[in-house]
């Protein structure tokens, strides 16, 4: 099998090795689903301990292969998220609440997962006391749930346990000193356990933004005194109920300690390194401090069961995801600060699941959806039913395999399409680049012979330039991170900024088709060598900026609108080579004017066209590849199902559609069929849409609960 080694600081490679065994009848072997890099993995990497040809790794989440004689809890075939503190859940320190100090496991030499077999960094692991360490997920998890469980299995944990100890719950203040993956964690942890008040820490904006999603009510982003002074201006100068310590340095720790009141909680949870005590500060501070290696055990059936009722998503912190044979670079990222926390996948490239989890970019926070890529003929997917049974059907295996899933009303969302918008500006700026420099040259040319074709299409340029500009701040401002206010973040930006451009392209066309009828009546001299050769060079530059943009255009209505300006400007100057060569051979002067008036014909019908699109998305009208009849159809074709109402598809973007419904079933429905339909709709939205679902939200309800929606509606 394939697993990460650590040969020496900052030397990482991925080898094979031997497959692990069965060691105790206590144990268990799993074949690892997905693993990741832990922020604690970088101090042997950083030269901070000591590490020599080590197997890396203890975060894991995977299927159970084999297991001991006396294992009982869990067995082959079973999904399992363990934790990386071995436990047995019997001995007295297990039964006290602490099963990360398991007094079985340091017995038998196996407190951590991998001390004695090697890391979760590879394809397969040993866990010892499967029975205690081990939970089983209530159904085979989606790729959406996945990256969550696997936080689970360690960071999410860790912030759970770090929160609960710090004594977040209602009323309370709570501040998270750590903006790594553990932070984040905590932010999750003390949203859920009731926190009235969570302060983050942190000096990044995209974490930042990572907080706030998760529940952070407010951001702190300055360190030491001046950090410590501020907690304490926010708390009328008491300071917080409870502090988090997420990093393990000594800077960290004395910030933290600052901010905690008088009684207050301190817990420390990330591994010290150069932390010495001040007994004499820590005396006068009269404050509770507890650490250590969480007890994530404790927490993991609470935090399956959330993530698995789709109420907590801890998997944003994963915002690079790459195959176990990267690691290396994986290890890098997140030592350079290029990532927050990366995922491993032990899939291959080609499979959907790896798909989907590699679409997810550092700074962008994103769940999880396997999603299709190239859109299917609607026919061919909308016209089959989801019937179990069905070999071929997507909806029909998942309503097979699912066994149980509890939550009623299911979100799923789908790619983060940040990357396209950095990319997009980047063409955009070279584009407009070009643009303008034509648009000087076309100015300066005609001030200099007097030409009025020359001046106009200057004019035109430079109504496209500022229609580049805006495009470029359009694909700028849907970079902006989504908050409490804007949930779509300011991805409609791009849809306002080409409806403005399609717009101002057919006014322009209807103010060049009034002047070019005018010149055929009273024709304009032309000085036609000049204009020749600047629309030689406006050809060149205009087929340039073509090349750059078109490589981007199915981005987004903003992208086809800019290349959509540039492509008009390509044709004229065309028009004016063609124009030019006409009166410079022929001596007719109305040539001017018949090329005007046919580039006003080419550019009018496809910029009326381009804003009737983008008004029907800021109208929310059902895109129209999609039949809103047929998709009614196909959902009722899934069984159990007995009506669906309240159906809605529309784009907050070119890029972003989103459904919802509303689906009725009978009475005696239970809540194990409710959640088998869910993921029946969920596997319906991703295969059988013309295009790409973004985010689907079905919410099931019996038929006397709707019918009673519908009086109060």
């Amino acid at each position: 099998m394939r697993a990460v080694i650590m040969h020496a600081p900052g030397n990482v490679t991925v080898e094979d090795m031997p497959m692990p065994t069965i060691l105790e009848p206590t144990d268990a072997i799993i074949k690892l689903a997905a693993t990741c890099i832990c922020g604690s993995d970088l101090w042997p990497y950083r030269g901070a301990q000591h590490v020599h040809e080590q197997r890396m790794g203890h975060e894991y989440v995977g299927t159970v292969t084999e297991v001991g004689s006396a294992v009982t809890t869990v067995k082959p075939g079973d999904f399992v998220v363990g934790s990386f503190c071995i436990s047995c859940g019997e001995c007295e320190i297990c039964r006290a609440g602490y099963p990360s100090r398991c007094a079985t496991a340091a017995a038998q030499g196996d407190p951590f997962v991998g001390t004695r077999a090697g890391g979760t960094q590879a394809e397969y692991a040993r866990v010892a006391l499967a029975d205690g360490t081990l939970v089983k997920t209530p159904a085979a998890p989606t790729p959406e749930q996945l990256p969550s469980l696997l936080a689970a299995s360690d960071v999410l944990g860790t912030g759970w346990f770090a929160a609960d100890e710090a004594g977040a719950a209602p009323g309370k203040t709570i501040v998270v000193v750590g903006d790594g993956a553990v932070g984040l964690g905590a932010v999750i942890a003390a949203k859920q356990l009731g926190a009235s008040r969570i302060i983050a820490m942190s000096r990044h904006a995209d974490r930042q933004a990572l907080a706030r999603a998760f529940g952070a009510t407010d951001i702190v982003e300055e360190r030491g005194e001046e950090g410590i002074a501020r907690i304490k201006e926010l708390t009328d100068g008491l300071g917080a109920d409870g502090v988090v310590e997420a990093v393990g340095n000594e800077a960290s720790f004395d910030q933290a300690l600052g901010c905690v009141r008088p009684g207050g909680h301190l817990s420390f949870v990330g591994v010290p390194h150069g932390v010495s005590l001040d007994m004499g500060r820590m005396f006068g501070a009269e404050v509770h401090m507890f650490g250590g290696p969480a007890a994530v055990r404790k927490y993991l059936p609470t935090m399956i069961d959330l993530i698995y009722r789709g109420e907590i998503n801890p998997g944003a912190v994963f915002d690079l995801v790459l195959p176990l044979e990267q690691a290396a670079e994986g290890y890098a990222a997140m030592d350079e600060r290029r990532a927050t926390k990366v995922m491993l996948t032990l899939e291959s490239p080609a499979s959907s699941t790896f798909s989907a989890l590699s679409s997810v970019k550092t700074g962008h926070y994103t769940c999880f959806m396997r999603s299709s890529l190239t859109p299917s003929p609607r026919d061919e997917h909308v016209a089959a039913p989801c019937v179990p049974g069905v070999k071929d059907d997507p909806c029909a295996e998942s309503l097979n395999t699912i066994d149980g899933r509890p939550e009623s009303t299911t979100h799923s969302h789908g790619h983060d399409h940040s990357h396209g918008h950095a990319a997009s500006r980047k063409r955009l700026a070279i584009a407009l680049a070009i643009t303008a420099t034509v648009f000087i040259a076309e100015l300066v040319a005609a001030f200099f012979t007097s030409s009025l074709s020359l001046a106009a299409d200057a004019g035109h340029m430079a109504v496209d330039s500022a229609g580049l500009v805006i495009a470029f701040f359009a694909a700028t401002l849907a970079l902006r991170p989504r908050d409490n206010r804007r949930t779509w973040g300011w991805a409609r930006s791009e849809v306002l900024a080409a409806t403005f451009q399609a717009g101002m392209l057919v006014i322009i066309s209807l103010l060049v088709a009034v002047e070019g009828i005018q010149r055929l009546v009273s024709p304009v001299e032309v000085h036609a060598a000049p204009m020749l050769w600047v629309g030689v060079l406006g050809l060149v530059a205009n087929a340039l900026s073509l090349m750059v943009l078109i490589g981007g255009s199915h981005a987004s209505l903003n992208m086809r609108a800019a290349v959509l300006e540039v492509a008009n400007d390509a044709l004229g100057s065309f028009a004016v080579i063609i124009a030019a060569i006409v009166e410079l051979i022929g001596g007719w002067n109305r040539a001017d004017a018949v090329a005007s008036i046919f580039i006003a014909l080419l550019m009018a019908p496809r910029a009326c066209m381009l804003l009737l699109r983008t008004l029907r998305i800021l109208m929310e009208e059902v895109p129209e590849e999609i039949d809103l009849a047929q998709v009614r159809q196909h959902m009722l074709s899934i069984p159990l199902v007995e009506e669906v109402h309240d159906l809605h598809v529309s784009s907050v973007a070119s890029n972003l559609v989103t459904v919802t419904a509303h689906i009725e079933v009978a009475e005696a429905v239970t809540a194990s069929q409710r959640d088998q339909i869910i993921h029946s709709l969920n596997e319906c939205a991703m295969h059988h849409f013309p295009v790409e679902i973004a985010h689907s939200t079905f919410q099931v309800e019996s038929i006397s609960h709707a019918q009673h929606e519908h009086l109060q509606h």
